[in-house]
């Protein structure tokens, strides 16, 4: 008996179709239109089309090893969600050598809870696997945006420090107790950097002997090695002092936080940034879609596949239209 064989009789132990099994055949007709097209989107809905109609037969503590039906249901509400963005049209602007030029801005409605406790959690779970980058109106993020702290080397630009204000203020506090010489305006942010970027050499001053009096013997004058702290750039390997460090606060994202961020610029999207979340999206969905496919396709007899089989291939093929040819037509 092969592996094939033996994972059906497993899975069949554990599930059994209703009588006249009408619920079996929709499952699979389900799976095989997602393997007749490649759109991404119907692919993605087919499958989780399937996975919910099979969920529904499950009794409350029944489950297929390797089918994530909370995951297919979330991946499903993303897929409608990202196929009905709303539109908001900005007033025309005039530029020079462009004449006017109307923006646009497409506000994603998210079907599944984004709001409180889930709202982290949804994020996790459906969004962060498959989410880099996308384009958005950044004027108008507010949630999302915090003050951050920023220390630039002023020799090559190189970024030594870039955290949120708050937390800055708190190294600082906890390194207030070490600042033993006045580096500038920044002594207690530099001596932040001096924990990261530290560089120590020792130098020889000469200084008046404190013990000296006359009669003595003693020297006047003393050479005393003295330790002198710097903070050494590990891009261009300069050796800065506190006024040779570039110190500012500015508004930028909370990257702490990338949950609020997504759901505050999926509210201010650039036309493109529908089409980068999108390409994203399906890249990651149809794998896990296609993985709870072969899953799902084992619960179906291999007399109801070759039904459906041949129903479906004695259908005549529609060829899909793009979105954008259809309105055209219709004008």
């Amino acid at each position: 008996m092969s592996e094939t064989e033996k994972d059906q009789k497993l899975m069949a132990r554990a599930f059994r179709w209703p009588k006249y099994g009408m619920a079996e055949r929709l499952v699979a007709r389900h799976l095989f239109t997602a393997t007749m097209t490649n759109n991404k989107s119907q692919i993605v809905q087919n499958i989780c089309r399937a996975a919910m109609k099979t969920e529904a037969l499950l009794k409350e503590d029944q489950k297929i090893e390797g089918v994530d039906f909370e995951l297919l249901r979330g991946i499903y509400a993303i897929d409608e969600s990202l196929n009905k963005p709303q539109i908001i049209k900005f007033e025309c602007d005039y530029y020079y050598k462009q004449g006017w030029v109307c923006k646009e801005c497409y506000r994603v409605h998210w079907l599944f809870e984004r709001h409180g406790d889930e709202r982290r959690a949804n994020y996790e779970k459906l969004i962060e696997p498959w989410f880099k980058d996308v384009n958005y109106w950044d004027q108008f993020l507010q949630t999302s945006k915090e003050l951050r702290t920023i220390a630039k080397c002023s020799k090559c630009g190189f970024v030594l420090l870039d955290e949120p204000s708050k937390k800055v203020k708190g190294l600082i506090k906890a390194k207030q107790k070490q600042v033993q010489k006045d580096f500038g305006e920044n002594a207690e942010l530099f001596h932040v950097l001096l924990s990261r970027y530290e560089h120590i050499k020792t130098e020889e001053e000469i200084r008046k002997n404190p013990n000296w009096y006359a009669g003595s013997g003693e020297p006047y004058w003393l050479k005393t090695p003295v330790k002198i702290c710097s903070v050494k750039c590990p891009s261009c390997d300069a050796v800065l002092g506190a006024k040779a460090v570039s110190v500012e606060e500015k508004e930028a994202i909370a990257w702490s936080r990338p949950w609020d961020f997504f759901f505050e610029a999926s509210w201010y999207l650039k036309k493109s940034g529908v089409e980068q979340l999108k390409s994203s999206f399906y890249d990651w969905a149809v794998q896990v879609c296609e993985d709870a496919s072969i899953k799902l396709s084992n619960l179906i007899s291999p007399e109801t596949l070759k039904d459906i089989e041949r129903l479906m291939a004695a259908q005549q093929p529609i060829e899909e239209t793009p979105e954008s040819e259809t309105v055209l037509a219709q004008g």
